[in-house]
């Protein structure tokens, strides 16, 4: 029989030097007959539940009916997903987050579609509040369930948490201080804006049939991800299971509300149509603290509320399934959701406590954790401004980033280039030119208001052109028949406007950025950065079985492991009894485990250079961030060492510490610069700053007792300061040790 396969066997054996490499998101390892066939031949494994533990994965979550609600079925459908989907793209919208969420319409039979498509529209037109009671019920009478759920237990299944964003999405429409607000003295509750806005995004005209027998402009189908996007609905049956990807789908509707429906194959394939994650970023300025994975931070490819899986965000990262709760169709559902790492058991929360012992010392009940604040740049320094200007940019022939040359074809044409360096001065372009490059480059990067708040101090455009562009060496590749020599008062306008000056602009952003960190530290106290009870979520996986027979949420990460009975004897680490260390347990990654041992194997050596001083370390759980000196981006240190002198009031040192494992050495190393950085320049100050300091995502003023109690105790040196990565690896141990020893003066 002649098919693809088939067909790539015989040209994978026509040589025998041949190399077939396969990469599928379908095998179907409950096969027999295709385990047998893979089993061998599998190199690296990567199927779903491990995207979706990585976090790139929406979390899946379903929204039903009861088949004995007293409802229009179908009309309820409709509403739960227009409700959800319009609170989404009006949440982010709030957020600069630009996004269409489409909602994904499932029919029984194909000529049933253009109906189902003709009721959604009625349904649409003729919303009112009414509509949502229902779902305002249901928020609100088990907010408080989940609540006392929470409080109670270490455990929390997701069973309830879509109840939680409906009851969110009620108080957010209703809140008429937000910026933006839809509600006010003649809708107090938001939802005749919210109606109307709903109408107007789905008119008929957002809608479209895709079927075996009818595709409305199917071209539209590959743009649904597009920002300009204006379908909201697709009403479809199979056509759409598989071979189908868009990352604006949030909502599907599940439209047999037959009670003897059963689970098929492409029930599954449908939702997995839709789970990847939509990419976005929140704005700087959204500095949530505590919020954001720690370790997934702001990274707009993964999920960014793990551990906060009440946050209202959180819908930014969850799809609904919506359907009628008929015979055993869910349970069913579920247990291959799971079994595809689709869906999760639940969450897992791990309780973080202070030990009674630390919280009678002094460090905590007269100390105090020192912070910094993200201020706008004020002055430019000449090594700043060295390292902006003296680093060679490379720029490329602007018709090689054509889209219409393949890999190979780029490769080629890249080695055949030849290399010149330039100038941006006189003798390689004309002051004209230049001027006019500028004026048109980069949209109003140019204009002088704007690089004085890169550059502080510049007196005009004019000292920019003649003063620091000439420092710039240009690095011009080039092919051999297109010399710069060559090139017409034209062609090189569009090499400065189109290649020198964006590569001008990613270095000013990069080395001259518009906020920093401030060098100067302030105290706040100790109790109001770290909780005397933290709670840590974490994404369930596989289960664990209870006294019943049930399945109870459990996580196998590293993360939700206690170092004090782990099961690697390398690890495990009895910290109830370690005095030095200040909570219950460490929860963290292999690492950051790795480096308690090393301070446990250390901590001798410590206490005896630092006599009758308090020692303190402390897990940093997303409750301190500091922020970069150079370019103001925050980050969490995974530890604080609080190395308090009591007695003689000589010092209080707060060193900031990172455990890094191999695979994020060199993404993360701008941390390592930051930290370093903060020991070399950063300084003290016992006031309180305009405007407060950051904690726990609100502004913080420190009492003016507090401050005084503070000077009072008349500290000869305080100090914050950073060190270098911890990495278990030999040489990057000791080359932690040394930094150590040289910032404490070991």
């Amino acid at each position: 029989m002649l098919n693809w396969e088939t067909a790539v066997q015989k040209a994978f054996a026509r040589r025998q030097d041949n190399l077939l490499l396969e990469f599928t998101a379908t095998v179907d390892y409950k096969n027999p007959n295709i385990l047998e066939k893979y089993k061998s031949k599998i190199i690296q494994r990567y199927d779903f539940k491990a995207f979706n533990q990585d976090g790139y994965s929406k979390v899946v979550r379903p929204l039903y009916n009861e088949a004995t609600q007293a409802i229009d079925q179908k009309r309820a459908l409709i509403v739960h997903a227009v409700a959800l989907s319009q609170y989404r793209k009006l949440l982010a919208a709030s957020l600069g987050v630009v996004l269409n969420p489409v909602i994904l319409v499932k029919s029984t039979k194909v000529k049933q579609s253009e109906e189902d498509r003709n009721f959604f529209n009625a349904v649409i037109q003729s919303i009112t509040p009414e509509d949502f009671r229902p779902l305002l019920k249901l928020g609100d009478s088990l907010r408080s369930a989940l609540s006392k759920a929470e409080a109670s237990s270490t455990t929390s299944s997701q069973g309830h948490q879509e109840d939680l964003t409906i009851a969110q999405m009620f108080t957010w429409l209703a809140d008429a201080k937000r910026r933006g607000a839809l509600a006010g003295p003649r809708d107090p509750d938001g939802l005749q804006h919210f109606i109307a806005s709903i109408k107007e995004d789905f008119s008929p005209e957002s809608t479209l049939v895709y079927n075996s027998q009818k595709k409305d402009n199917p071209t539209l189908l590959k743009k649904l991800d597009d920002p300009r996007n204006t379908i909201r609905t697709i009403f479809s049956v199979q056509a759409l299971n598989e071979g189908w990807d868009v990352l604006s789908l949030f909502d599907i509707i599940h439209f047999d509300i037959a009670s003897t429906k059963k689970v098929s194959l492409q029930d599954v394939q449908l939702i997995g149509r839709g789970a990847r994650l939509f990419p976005y970023e929140l704005p700087r300025k959204y500095d949530n603290a505590g919020m954001f994975s720690q370790d997934f931070g702001t990274d707009r490819y993964k999920r960014k509320f793990d551990r906060s899986p009440q946050a209202h965000e959180r819908i930014l990262e969850t799809m609904f399934y919506h359907f009628v709760k008929t015979g055993a169709y869910w349970e069913g559902l579920k247990e291959d959701l799971l079994g595809e790492g689709i869906i999760n058991r639940g969450s897992v929360k791990i309780t973080l406590k202070l030990k009674e012992h630390f919280q009678k010392s002094e460090t905590y009940r007269k100390g105090f954790v020192l912070l910094n604040k993200r201020v706008q740049r004020t002055e430019v320094t000449e090594r700043e401004l060295d390292a902006f200007l003296q680093k060679p940019l490379e720029v490329r022939p602007y018709e090689l980033r054509s889209e219409s040359l393949h890999d190979r074809q780029r490769a080629q044409a890249m080695e055949a280039l030849e290399t010149k360096k330039i100038k941006l001065t006189e003798e390689f372009f004309s002051r004209t030119l230049l001027r006019s490059a500028l004026m048109v480059a980069e949209g109003d990067f140019f204009r002088h208001e704007n690089l004085a708040r890169h550059l502080p101090g510049l007196e005009s455009v004019d000292v920019f052109l003649t003063r620091h562009l000439p420092r710039f060496e240009i690095i011009y590749r080039h092919h051999p028949n297109k010399s710069f020599e060559g090139l017409s008062a034209q062609e090189k306008h569009h090499l400065l406007v189109h290649a020198v000056l964006p590569q001008i602009r990613k270095a000013m952003d990069r080395e001259m950025p518009l906020m920093m960190g401030s060098r100067t530290f302030y105290p706040v106290p100790m109790e109001k950065v770290f909780s005397k009870v933290k709670d840590i979520w974490l994404v369930a996986d596989d289960g664990a079985t209870g006294p019943q027979g049930e399945k109870l949420p459990f996580s196998s990460t590293e993360r939700a492991r206690s170092q004090i009975n782990h099961f690697d004897d390398e690890l495990r680490c009895d910290l109830s009894r370690e005095s030095w260390y200040a909570h219950n347990d460490n929860y963290g990654t292999l690492e950051e485990k790795r480096f308690v041992k090393y301070i446990q194997n250390h901590i001798t050596k410590l206490q005896s250079r630092f006599k009758g001083c308090e020692i303190f370390l402390l897990r940093n759980e997303l409750e301190y961030f500091v922020y970069s000196l150079k370019d103001g981006r925050r980050f969490a240190p995974d530890y604080l060492l609080f190395i308090n002198d009591r007695v003689n009031r000589q010092f209080y040192f707060q060193c900031l510490l990172e455990a890094k494992g191999e695979h994020l050495w060199e993404h993360d190393s701008w941390k390592q610069e930051a930290l370093l950085n903060i020991t070399h320049n950063a300084e003290v100050d016992l006031t309180a700053p305009p405007g407060g300091v950051e904690v726990h995502g609100k502004s913080f003023v420190a009492s003016a007792d507090f401050l005084l109690t503070v000077r009072a105790e008349h500290y000869e040196t305080i100090k914050c300061l950073g060190v270098a990565f911890y990495n278990a690896e030999p040489e990057k141990e000791q080359a932690f040790q040394t930094s150590l020893g040289t910032t404490l003066g070991l």
